[in-house]
């Protein structure tokens, strides 16, 4: 008997208490209920449902007991075999950490019912007993009746609390996180377990052993409109003539309620049968029909048999009648309640299952094949997944393959060479050493990679026969069907070799010999592993037979004599190549152990025989980089005049590690592979760096150049970068293109010059300039008019105005009224700022008509565009310079007084005062705007680099 107990991440761990409540029927044990103080999550709850569900689905319960911490569970197969299944407050979990010290749990409370009284009774000793108001059975109930089953448990609320209610009523037992319920029902109990919240789960039932059979009902795997269908095979010649060639037996299941009735209780006495209008017969004393019936599976829950009809079973009823069953029902006699009761042939404890359409399944005699199958883990055949399919006769290809195993009836004992050799693909494969007949460890070869002998392949494990199903009854299209998974078991299936003589004169046959069953590779030289053999291809003629001896089926299979796998012969090397500016060649230095020489040992060959054997085959050369195909090399494999290998390299074939694989190759010989790495270097190509002085924090700055006597926001490449040159003869011939990745208006690349250029025109392109927004391009290296990607540089450039914002200088002053005559007070603008370019050249400054420190370079101003602001003696011509309005002293805008005016006129600020009393300072607000043209002021982010406003103070004339 085994003991599981369940691990504390199963639950054992978290059950906190477990009670089993007595339904209304006598049992000789007291149920204890434990209860301790132990959380109880939900996961935990999933596990042990699961792990009894998973047992109550092939087991019945034999008994419940109560044990220190919780109860156990003694489970029965229907084979007999028992298992016990402890659920206990995590005695069996893995060892944790040491938890706090709990509180002391409360006694063990005990259950049971009063026989007197019909009452539940607590007990918390086991010697003083409590009676609640609850009935465990109904009172005054008539005599001889059966009790009411056990209710399952609820959990209530009650005033806070949970409690446990049966029937609806409080047991006034308080119910705890973590409680198990086991309630005794009639034909096994009902297990309801609480989560963590006080909350039950649904019911896991399990069942107990039953004594007798209820009821059958027939698992049909086919319908047709009349009703459930049992099918029974029957192999016939043809469909004109159906003189039966084999009888098969149909594979019947039938559903037993109630379940957990032991197989050794009842006894299966066979099938009855009725013919009828559709007329279905239960029970009765009914003859058996002539099937004659076997029992393949009994389980708790169904009984599977087998059923082959005799000659007589289908007398009378024609195959295709929509009118006229034969009916089948099994019959089964319970045997237990019969001798319990004393009359062991009683009908009465017979019962009958529901009755089945009888349906002979006909099968042609020409839709028999036999095929390579495998045999799956439920017992089942089914085709081989690395066999290639063969359909009978004219059948559409299944699958679409090509056959393997080809042939039929009409070939009697022999097959022309010319359908043998149209075989391409052999159905099996022997191994020469493998599967020899023998093990001659010292003639193994010293180059065989793996080798496990296994002395030939078991022909009857390999084929095995099978059928095209199509009933087109209850089935649409065919289906390949194994003849031993549906009633057909029996046949036999025998092997020979027969004849077959290649070009040159050997007769494959000879190779191979069966043994009992065993095809293996025959040692024609005592001794001597039978190398000769290797790709030959024996031929196998397959029958099948009835067990009477009746042949149902030839088939011929191609089979191919394989030498072992060798280990690896390798030949490896390395090569390092610096690109030039032409093609070249990089001689190949091997690496030991894998030289040639090393292959010649493996073999066994001097370097002569090596050569005279072995060829580099050019088909089996690949150039990988990277793991994809690449072309410009090409190998120049060592021969026996020269023991080196050679690569030639195309001029085109940029840095990087190229592997070269090929092969030596022979027939019936292990193949040498060839694996070579070529690094290809780019010490020569001409590279490129910045010029540091040109970049800010990684980005090009470009802030133009003279062009034409006009300033441009242009640049050259080659001011940004700088060309790294080699000086090595031969060097690879390295060139540059420059492409804009930004999608910019007005800013182009003009590569024949290798110029970034800007169009000051360009609204667009104008938004780039002094805003802090970069343009990218890519120069693009080109090796050997190859694109060298792995030198690629992608840079952000950020074009700067060379026209500096303009300066604002001291604020002017004026006096009111300062000529009396005129009432006026002037300023001249020309002194309220100055304009610089990126150089620090002052471009424009004025102090005064005289003065030494003015600045006016009409050159510069020319070249940016800015000329046509200003005049004669560094005049102001109309629109540099607006009156904008008027502040007081805090900044705040004020209106003029009235009779005062401000205005410019020339280049001169003027304030005229014909009758306002002036008593504090005025601000006049003028603005001043020059204008370039890399920022014409159109753009609101530059706008203020090119306007300024400048404030003259009017003092009163006090």
């Amino acid at each position: 008997m085994k003991i599981r107990n369940l691990s504390k991440l199963a639950l054992a761990v978290a059950i906190s208490s477990s009670v089993v409540f007595e339904g209304c029927k006598k049992y000789d044990d007291d149920i204890t209920r434990l209860e301790q103080s132990i959380d109880q999550n939900k996961s935990d709850i999933a596990t042990l449902k699961s792990q009894l569900q998973s047992l109550a689905a092939t087991n019945v319960v034999e008994s419940v007991t109560s044990i220190a911490g919780g109860f156990r569970i003694v489970f029965k197969s229907s084979t007999g075999q028992t298992t016990s299944y402890d659920v206990v407050n995590g005695a069996a979990g893995a060892k944790g950490d040491k938890g706090d010290k709990g509180d002391a749990g409360a006694p063990g409370t005990q259950w049971r019912i009063n026989a007197s009284t019909g009452v539940w009774e607590s007990s918390a000793n086991g010697t003083t007993w409590t009676a609640t108001t609850i009935k465990a059975q109904g009172a005054d109930g008539k005599a001889g009746a059966d009790g009411k089953a056990g209710a399952t448990p609820e959990i209530k609320d009650v005033n806070g609390k949970k409690y446990w209610f049966i029937d609806g009523k409080n047991t006034g037992v308080q119910a705890y996180t973590g409680d198990i319920a086991l309630v005794a029902t009639d034909g096994g109990y009902n297990v309801v377990m609480t989560s963590s919240e006080g909350e039950s789960s649904s019911t896991v039932f399990l069942a107990k052993e039953q004594t007798s059979v209820n009821s059958l009902t027939f698992v049909a795997k086919h319908h047709i409109s009349q009703g459930p269908v049992a099918s029974f095979p029957r192999i016939v010649k043809s469909l004109s003539d159906r003189t039966t060639v084999m009888q098969g037996s149909g594979t019947l299941t039938y559903k037993l309620n109630p379940y957990g009735v032991n197989p050794s209780n009842y006894q299966i006495e066979g099938l009855i049968a009725n013919t009828s209008e559709m007329a279905y017969f239960r029970s009765g004393d009914n003859k058996l029909a002539d099937f004659t019936v076997s029992t393949l599976e009994q389980k708790y829950d169904e009984v599977t048999v087998l059923a082959k009809p005799g000659k007589d079973a289908f007398d009378g009823i024609i195959s295709n009648s929509t009118t006229k069953f034969l009916n089948v029902a099994l019959q089964v006699k319970n045997t237990k309640a019969s001798a319990t009761a004393g009359v062991n042939d009683a009908s009465a404890y017979r019962v009958i299952s529901n009755y089945a359409i009888a349906k002979e399944e006909v099968i042609q005699q020409s839709e028999l094949t036999i095929e390579v199958a495998d045999k799956g883990a439920d017992g089942k055949y089914t085709l081989a997944t690395d066999a290639v399919h063969n359909n009978p006769e004219t059948r559409q290809n299944f699958f679409g393959n090509a056959n393997t195993l080809f042939g039929n009836l009409d070939n009697g004992n022999s097959i022309s060479t010319n359908l043998i050799n149209s075989q391409s693909v052999p159905t099996l494969k022997l191994n020469l050493f493998e599967d020899a007949e023998r093990e001659i460890t010292s003639k193994l070869p010293g180059d065989l990679e793996e080798y496990k002998y296994r002395g030939g392949v078991n022909l009857n494990e390999t084929f095995k026969g099978f059928y095209y199903k199509h009933l087109e009854a209850y089935t649409q299209g065919y289906s390949l069907q194994s003849l031993d998974d549906n009633g057909l078991a029996g046949y036999t299936l025998s092997f020979e070799t027969i004849d077959y003589t290649d070009s040159q004169g050997n007769n494959h046959k000879n190779d191979v010999v069966i043994k009992n069953g065993v095809l293996q590779v025959k040692e024609r030289t005592p001794g001597e592993y039978n190398t000769a053999s290797n790709l030959r291809t024996p031929v196998l003629k397959i029958t099948m037979k009835t067990p009477d001896g009746t042949v149902l089926a030839t088939k011929f299979a191609k089979i191919q004599i394989v030498r072992a796998s060798a280990k690896p012969i390798e030949i490896k090397g390395t090569s390092t190549y610096a690109m030039t500016n032409t093609n070249g060649v990089s001689n190949v230095t091997l690496v030991e152990p894998a030289t040639l020489d090393a292959a010649y040992n493996r073999l066994g060959l001097d370097r002569q025989s090596f050569f005279n054997t072995y060829w580099f085959n050019p088909s089996t050369i690949s150039v990988t980089k990277d793991g994809k195909n690449v072309s410009g090399i090409s190998v120049v494999p060592a021969s026996y005049g020269d023991n080196t290998f050679k690569l030639n390299v195309a001029s085109t074939v940029l840095p990087g590690t190229y592997v070269i694989k090929g092969q030596y190759t022979a027939t019936g010989r292990t193949p040498v592979e060839v694996l070579l790495t070529l690094t290809v270097t780019g010490n020569n190509i001409t590279t490129i760096s910045k010029h540091e002085s040109f970049w800010s924090n990684g980005i090009g700055i470009i802030t133009g150049r003279l062009e034409s006597g006009q300033w441009k926001l242009n640049a050259n490449v080659w001011d940004l970068w700088k060309r790294n040159t080699s000086t090595t003869s031969g060097a690879p011939v390295t060139t540059f293109v420059v492409t804009k990745i930004s999608n910019v208006n007005g800013i182009t690349v003009d590569n024949a010059n290798s110029n970034i250029l800007l169009d000051e025109t360009n609204a667009d392109a104008k938004k780039y300039i002094n805003t802090n927004t970069t343009v990218s391009f890519k120069i693009e290296t080109y090796v050997n008019g190859v694109h060298y990607a792995a030198n690629d540089q992608t840079f952000a450039v950020a074009f700067k105005n060379p026209v500096k914002p303009i300066v604002v200088r001291s604020g002017g002053e004026m006096k009111d009224k300062e000529n009396s005559t005129t009432n006026e007070s002037k300023f001249d603008l020309r002194k309220s700022f100055s304009v610089s370019d990126f150089n620090n050249n002052v471009m424009y400054l004025f102090d005064s008509a005289t003065a030494t420190t003015n600045k006016y370079n009409t050159g510069l101003l020319g070249q940016y565009g800015m000329s046509f602001q200003f005049g004669a003696g560094q005049s102001l011509n109309s629109g540099v310079a607006t009156f904008v309005r008027a502040e007081n002293a805090s900044g705040t805008t004020i209106s003029l007084p009235a009779q005062t005016t401000a205005t410019v006129v020339g280049n001169e600020a003027v304030w005229t005062n014909r009758g306002a009393a002036l008593q504090s300072d005025i601000y006049l607000v003028y603005k001043i705007k020059v204008a370039n043209k890399f920022n014409t002021g159109s753009v609101d982010a530059t706008k203020p680099e090119v306007e300024k406003e400048v404030k003259i103070r009017v003092k009163p004339n006090n």
